[in-house]
């Protein structure tokens, strides 16, 4: 598959950039280690904490939407669960639990080179606060004070609700197959493999970027400015571009593609 960044705007002050991962050379270097390797072989557990739209929390950083906004009722949910064979459960207080596995490594489907294929860099809570850090280090003067700040909350905030909460309480999170949580050893290892094949795309206007989306990761960078000073458009592909079929012209100066 392909994805297609195009920078419609892009007056923010500073940040903002789009971090591309080369998610292949990351398992290279993690494989290249006996031990990660053994500890990567299998499959991951993916788990998610869906709250109940008339009680979500404030506080958790990892909680994502309440589970009626991404389902119309519950047996939507029991319905779309059972389609990904997903593991779904409700507690006392109607929050949805989402339990499902996926393995650490899938093949390329053109080339077959394995590449690291999951979700754990975001929605691991211990990812967040070394993301700040890395930009921190990044940015330079008094602006990389912003992100040192978040580093250090996040890392603060992370560190207190486990004194009170197991993982598995948290909004996400993910272990292994056997249930075990990740040590930090292995974390930093993956974040460091990450940060390490990472290239942040400083846009300009009218910037188009082409990225091979089952081997390139991307994010988004904090930016300083207001909100509407960036504005990127994406785009997706099923098909690589040499299956791309050209189609009429629309005018003089314009053109397009289609998959």
């Amino acid at each position: 598959a392909t994805q297609l960044f195009y920078a419609h705007q892009v007056d923010q002050w500073k940040g903002g950039e789009t971090p591309l991962t080369d998610f292949q050379a990351v398992w290279q270097q993690l494989g290249s280690d006996p031990k990660l390797s053994a500890s990567f072989a299998g499959k991951m557990k993916y788990l998610r904490n869906l709250d109940d739209c008339n009680s979500t929390s404030l506080l958790d950083p990892l909680v994502q939407k309440c589970w009626q906004k991404m389902f119309k009722d519950k047996e939507d949910a029991r319905e779309k669960c059972a389609e990904e064979n997903f593991d779904c459960t409700w507690d006392s207080s109607n929050r949805l639990t989402i339990r499902n596995a996926q393995p650490f490594i899938r093949a390329h489907p053109v080339t077959g080179v394995p590449i690291w294929y999951n979700h754990i860099n975001v929605l691991h809570g211990q990812m967040m606060p070394k993301d700040y850090a890395r930009t921190a280090r990044l940015w330079s003067g008094l602006a990389k004070l912003w992100p040192m700040a978040l580093s250090f909350y996040y890392r603060l905030l992370f560190s207190f609700f486990g004194l009170f909460f197991p993982e598995t309480e948290m909004g996400s999170t993910v272990l292994k197959e056997n249930g075990e949580a990740f040590t930090t050893e292995e974390l930093t290892a993956m974040k460091a493999a990450i940060h390490q094949h990472t290239f942040n795309h400083a846009y300009k206007r009218s910037d188009i970027v082409m990225v091979d989306n089952h081997r390139i990761g991307h994010g988004r960078e904090i930016y300083l400015g207001p909100k509407t000073s960036r504005l990127i458009y994406t785009a997706w592909s099923d098909h690589y571009p040499p299956a791309w079929k050209e189609v009429k012209e629309v005018s003089g100066e314009e053109c397009s593609v289609s998959a």
